[in-house]
């Protein structure tokens, strides 16, 4: 496979360059290859779980959910 063709099965996700030093020093000797490794990863397990609970989140879990996001420092 071609590079091209590779890289057009991506995309960009912008992170803060902080969140993504800690993240990079959290995954040192982890197994995780790259930050991008570690966050596909944390976000195939949220995708995961609510896929998982088979249903829309409350309005609760929703406010737990951009609580969370934004304390990972993806919501402002």
């Amino acid at each position: 496979m071609e590079d091209n063709d590779r890289l057009s099965k991506y995309t960009t996700v912008l992170i803060p360059t902080p969140l993504a030093e800690k993240i990079a020093n959290k995954i040192k000797g982890s197994g995780f290859p790259t930050v991008d490794a570690f966050v596909v990863s944390k976000l195939r397990e949220v995708i995961g779980a609510d896929e998982k609970a088979g249903a829309d989140l409350t309005p609760e879990q929703e406010e737990a959910a951009k609580a969370r996001l934004k304390a990972m420092g993806y919501l402002d």
